[in-house]
């Protein structure tokens, strides 16, 4: 498995859109959610015109993320989306993820990451499974 600090890393470095080493208040709060912290804008009222740094953003990171892996904090946040608390997801509703958390990503691309989470072609997915194998 990747280190907590290889992961926030490489959410910084997905969201860092125009590779400035800096993230806007809205891609700091993607970053964020794809280390399944469920962070709002609004719990940055005061930033919403300040860029921040890496140090910044990985400061934030772990102090959200407490003593919990991404993979804990991913799997919280996909428990959240299981309406009938079943521990588990559908396809349909990871490929909506994905186009949600996504910008300019093409339905080959998406149906790559399918296949790639799903070889087996499930309907549904355990939310661990899910969260297990996008943790590396």
């Amino acid at each position: 498995m990747v280190s907590t600090d290889a992961l926030i890393k490489e959410s910084f470095t997905i969201m860092d859109n125009d590779f400035d080493g800096k993230l806007a208040l809205s891609e700091l709060v993607i970053a964020l959610r794809i280390l399944g912290i469920s962070s709002h804008m609004d719990n940055f009222n005061d930033k919403d015109d300040v860029l921040f740094s890496y140090d910044e953003y990985k400061t934030i990171a772990q102090k959200e993320l407490g003593s919990s892996t991404p993979e804990q904090k991913f799997t919280e946040v996909l428990n959240q989306l299981d309406k009938n608390k079943s521990g588990q997801l559908s396809v349909e509703t990871l490929r909506f993820l994905v186009l949600s958390i996504c910008n300019n990503v093409s339905d080959s691309d998406v149906s790559n990451f399918i296949d790639y989470i799903n070889p087996e072609h499930e309907e549904n997915l355990s939310t661990t499974f899910i969260a297990n194998k996008l943790s590396f």
